[in-house]
């Protein structure tokens, strides 16, 4: 918690520009990516890391079930911008592709779509961190600030499990929008599971 004040001041700077708003992290390279849902796959074979059709087909599945998040989390951020009342930063992975981004929040007023500065400046601003299997949600836990893991769409064989433990995990769009309006205090154990992880979180 004292490394905070690395961050005090890009955050004051971030809520001066931003208001009060809600940050959304994705983390979906494996189809927003700029080669398209079969880049990922394509690459892995030519890297010579997937080599057999058992693994070739993992991987499309993993990409199928991508695919399946990303619609949901668009489906999402449309009614976040129609009922949050506040600004929603968009805040894709590295590996993403901003054009898909854009094309999806161009009719989004209230939407912004950034990925310069430190995530961890982004996250301490923030009223609420919605997310998915990312790893914001431990840096989120760390500075104080309460976060989402949205669960619509689930998968034991697929998600990360430490990002969701150490979050409010929710199912329905409806619980995303009243968290929003009134975030939670992080969970005890959340912050016990984390202690098991992290050095000296207090």
């Amino acid at each position: 918690p004292d490394l905070r004040a690395f961050y005090a001041e890009a955050r004051e700077a971030l809520r001066r520009e931003h208001g009060d708003y809600v940050l959304v992290n994705t983390s979906f390279g494996a189809v927003v990516d700029v080669a398209g849902p079969q880049g990922m796959i394509d690459l892995l074979v030519r890297m010579g890391a997937v080599r057999t059709p058992e693994e070739i087909a993992y991987y499309q599945d993993y990409v199928t079930y991508s695919q399946r998040l990303v619609d949901a989390f668009v489906a999402l951020l449309r009614r976040m911008s129609r009922e949050a009342g506040c600004r929603i930063i968009l805040r894709p992975h590295p590996a993403e592709d901003l054009r898909f981004w854009g094309r999806v929040t161009r009719d989004l007023p209230n939407v912004r779509v950034r990925q310069d500065g430190p995530a961890a400046a982004w996250v301490y601003g923030c009223r609420l961190l919605v997310q998915k299997g990312c790893t914001t949600a431990i840096e989120a836990l760390a500075l104080g600030v309460p976060a989402v893991t949205f669960d619509q769409v689930r998968s034991d064989r697929f998600d990360l499990e430490l990002p969701r433990q150490l979050s409010h995990g929710v199912d329905d769009p409806d619980e995303v929008m009243a968290l929003i309006r009134q975030p939670p205090p992080a969970a005890a154990d959340a912050l016990t599971l984390a202690r098991a992880h992290i050095a000296n979180l207090e």
